[in-house]
């Protein structure tokens, strides 16, 4: 009976190492089998195999949508449950114009909830997309820049002004502000340096331009802000 027991233990190791070994390459189909105490129950498996069970993604999200300084944004996602035999779990981020971005992860998940780090997103708009099987969720979120806000006093200007900003957060990287033409050509640097707070403010004059429209230009990093101003001197 002891060796019949060891035997029937080996024949079943053996036969889900098989089974694991049948069905890597092949994605897992999704199919609404019933309703079991309200709650959606589905058949998962393969063009070879199928099985009952519940729907695997409960909830994926965005921990810090707004991101941090460096870009920084975190993704997690919670599971019902992983079957005997899961699909993989795949995240990905995409810009807004449908272009992946970044692959997050692509692998069988082996824990219920899990949170992942993903650092040097550019400010934009994004969508995190979570797919396993055939249950897709699509979340967008934006990531802000360090910039969060600036304006020019007065505008329009009569030449003489000051460029006033807020930062989201101390930065060590070099800021420059600059005034251009409306074809981008420089006319005037206003600062160039590491902020030394995050609210400040850089006066300009341009008095000698003529009167017209021009960009003040405010860069840091990979951010680029353009704020549109008018020179309109009255004269006599």
């Amino acid at each position: 009976m002891i060796c019949i027991g060891w035997i029937l233990i080996v024949a079943l190791i053996l036969a889900l190492i098989y089974v694991a070994l049948t069905f890597e390459d092949y994605e897992f189909e999704f199919e609404l089998c019933a309703e079991v105490d309200g709650v959606e129950e589905l058949c998962c498996g393969t063009d070879k195999i199928s099985f009952p069970c519940y729907k695997l993604l409960e909830e994926g999200g965005i921990v810090n949508p707004g991101g941090d300084c460096s870009g920084t944004v975190a993704v997690y996602y919670e599971l019902y449950g992983i079957p005997p035999i899961s699909p993989k779990l795949h995240i990905a981020i995409y810009n807004d114009l449908g272009y992946k971005v970044k692959d997050v992860m692509s692998k069988v998940p082996t824990k219920l909830t899990d949170t992942l780090s993903i650092s040097s997103l550019p400010p934009g708009d994004y969508k995190a997309a979570f797919l396993i099987g055939k249950q897709l969720e699509v979340v967008p979120f934006t990531v802000e820049g360090i910039i969060r806000s600036a304006v020019v006093i007065p505008n329009p200007t009569n030449g003489i002004g000051q460029v006033s900003y807020t930062l989201r957060c101390p930065t060590t990287s070099v800021m420059r502000i600059s005034v251009n033409d409306i074809l981008g050509n420089e006319l005037l640097s206003v600062y160039e340096g590491i902020p030394v707070s995050v609210i400040g403010s850089e006066p300009f004059n341009i008095s000698s331009m003529p009167n017209g429209a021009y960009i003040v230009k405010i860069v840091i990093e990979n951010e680029i802000l353009e704020i549109p101003i008018s020179i309109n001197i009255i004269k006599n």
